[in-house]
């Protein structure tokens, strides 16, 4: 996936009720080897939080001063981020996160990455 949506880094997280928060079940990219990334997040944390919340995607060019940023996220070099809820009949199942350290104009960037989701998603 991070290979595909050319993010430097990608993870799935999906609601986990027993231990209330969003559980990181897939991730690959820079930020593994770079940073600890916690196993658990509270609903209401990061941009993960509040894509899983708010039932919509959550972009930002600016990730280290957005006001959800995760400070291992911060520390691993990430500039632009995309939260991406994935819905099944109208509930959020999981999100994808991925996270770009490359800022400005490039493709590379997460408006860029969200818009080649984006319309691919519409093909579907």
């Amino acid at each position: 996936m991070a290979l595909v949506s050319e993010a430097g880094w990608v993870g799935l997280r999906i609601p986990d009720e027993r231990l209330l928060g969003l559980r990181l079940v897939a991730s690959a990219g820079y930020e593994t080897g770079r940073s600890h990334i916690p196993y658990l997040l509270g609903y209401n944390q990061g941009m993960s939080g509040r894509a899983f919340q708010a039932s919509r995607p959550i972009v930002t060019q600016d990730y280290p001063n957005h006001a959800d940023a995760l400070q291992y996220h911060v520390g691993a070099g990430e500039e632009s981020t995309l939260a991406l809820p994935l819905l099944f009949d109208g509930r959020v199942t999981g999100v994808f996160t991925f996270g770009i350290r490359e800022f400005g104009p490039s493709p590379l960037n997460a408006w860029g990455c969200w818009n080649r989701w984006r319309i691919n998603l519409d093909r579907c």
